[in-house]
């Protein structure tokens, strides 16, 4: 055997005794009482609490370790959890102890509430943060409730973000203070792994939350209120899922220091994604700031299964560069409502906006994108806009209900006076789409429904704000009227989780042919 392939079996030996040997180790439990703590005590038990959260950073967490703050207390940050490389069988835990509200984390004077850097498998749960730089027009640093800083690839991943209260976080200047920030990842997707679930988020100068360069994203059963810009942003992310979230108020301006403008959530360079099942209301900003917008440079992200509804900025948006992306079975209500001019609006809200806005790229795409089987309500009083750039390249639009009280408005103009002068939009499939009236679409769109179907839903309950207002009661018009969705020509790819779906927004199987709209009206 000779010597280097000896240093290698050597090398291997000592790294599984290792591995061995962190499995084995009996893990420890730390304890921190702001207020009966001493921090020359051992930490290891509630009579021995040490006082501060500074003393967490004299330890080096092993596998199954678990830190604990006691309810009740407020404890000043940061929180510094850096250098932990634990297991998925034995994670390193953060959580609370004894009894009482949540124990807080007030990093006013020194921010971010909770800083992971270089971490493998760490748990955050049952914590309530908090960081408010004061008053407005003073410099401070950039303010996160909790700041993860990536590294290098494999340095830092597996972190699971539980039942966490994240709120009023401000640095003194304009819009600057995000609840959950991932950074500081040169490669993408250097991070892998990360799980946000049931987390509360309100009240933010910018973002509730702010993911870069992920490799596999969970943000499930998370609330988010009056954020100052958009809820939620994904940057260079893949493998993403998005279920069950709330989100209300995005580009809030209830304090002066929010940015005042955002969609309640939306990517930009991002592949696979399915985003479900969640509410995305109320959004605001003089330009963008839908429900959920698709940015630019996207593949394969599915928006299915929400409600949208009174979000300033519209219902659906695709913007440049993005390829087979889709929004299907999902229920709009009053989207779009903003008016180029008002409240500084520099653009009018929309129903449907597919352009090829890249900033820097010039005008391309989007590529591929389907759009059926929703259900679109808009009242009378408001605008029902459209606009569609001479750039889109594959378009599929049907089953859908457009029930469309308002004035239609064509706002494709303002996209094409942009677009190259000699580009048309290819490869259309635009039918079977269900209007209130034959002048519900706007004049001189640049494509028509080649089969339009006239008829009145007859909603449960048409202005309402819960999805089961949406539910249809007009079988005749809705019951099996939906075409089976197919590739759109020249596409050889459609959707990655398949074009036929089993179930309608509530669940309910799909019998036969598609109905139209978002719901399948269920036989007695």
């Amino acid at each position: 055997m000779n010597r280097y392939f000896q240093a290698i079996c050597v090398g291997t030996l000592v790294a599984v005794v290792l591995a061995i040997a962190c499995e084995a180790h009996a893990a420890d439990t730390y304890h921190i009482d702001a207020k009966s703590g001493d921090d020359s005590h051992d930490g290891r038990s509630v009579q021995t609490a040490w006082r501060s959260l500074d003393r967490v950073k004299q330890v080096q967490f092993l596998p199954g370790d678990r830190l604990l703050l006691k309810r009740g207390d407020t404890f000043e940050g940061p929180l510094v959890l850096e250098g932990i490389h634990a297991t998925k069988n034995a994670p390193v835990v953060v959580d609370a102890y004894g009894e009482g509200p949540m124990p807080v984390i007030d990093a006013s004077r020194t921010p971010p509430g909770v800083l992971i850097r270089s971490s493998r498998f760490l748990q955050v749960r049952n914590l309530e943060i908090t960081s408010d730089g004061g008053k407005v027009g003073t410099s401070s640093p950039v303010r996160n409730g909790i700041r993860i800083v990536a590294g290098e690839p494999g340095e830092c991943g597996d972190i699971r973000l539980t039942d966490l209260h994240i709120h009023n976080i401000f640095n003194q200047a304009e819009g600057d203070g995000k609840g959950i920030q991932v950074v500081g990842a040169d490669q993408w997707y250097a991070f892998a792994g990360l799980v946000v679930e049931r987390c509360r988020i309100e009240r933010t100068a910018s973002l509730g939350m702010h993911l870069d360069k992920v490799d596999g994203i969970t943000v499930i059963g998370c609330r988010l209120k009056n954020t100052g810009g958009p809820g939620v942003v994904y940057h260079h992310s893949k493998n993403i899922v998005i279920q069950n979230n709330d989100v209300d108020s995005s580009g809030s301006k209830i304090d002066p220091r929010m940015r005042g403008r955002g969609s309640c959530m939306w990517m930009l360079g991002c592949k696979d994604a399915v985003v479900e099942r969640n509410r995305f209301l109320r959004a605001w900003g003089i330009n963008d700031s839908c429900g959920f917008h698709i940015d630019i440079g996207n593949k394969n992200v599915v928006v299915q299964y929400n409600l949208s509804a009174e979000n300033a900025g519209g219902f659906v948006e695709i913007l440049g560069r993005n390829e087979n992306c889709a929004y299907r079975y999902n229920i709009s209500v009053n989207d779009g409502w903003r008016v180029a001019g008002e409240r500084g609006a520099i653009r009018d809200g929309h129903v449907l906006w597919a352009a090829g806005f890249t900033v820097h790229k010039g005008r391309i795409g989007p590529t591929n994108s389907y759009i059926y089987n929703n259900t679109i309500y808009v009242k009378e009083d408001m605008h029902a806009s459209f606009a569609f750039g001479n750039t889109v390249e594959g378009l599929l639009i049907c089953n859908n209900i457009f029930h469309l009280l308002g004035q239609p408005v064509n706002e494709s103009p303002r996209d094409q006076k942009k677009d190259p002068p000699d580009e048309v939009i290819e490869r259309v499939v635009f039918r079977n789409n269900l209007y209130l009236r034959e002048d519900a679409l706007p004049e001189g769109l640049p494509i028509a429904d080649s089969q339009p179907l006239m008829g009145d839903a007859q909603f449960k309950n048409s202005g309402g704000l819960q999805p089961k207002d949406y539910i249809p009661k007009n079988a005749d018009a809705i019951r099996d009227r939906g075409i089976t969705i197919e590739k759109i020509p020249g596409d050889e790819i459609g959707l990655k989780t398949g074009l036929a779906v089993k179930e309608d927004f509530f669940g309910n199987a799909i019998v036969g042919s598609p109905d139209l709209g978002a719901v399948e009206i269920q036989r007695k």
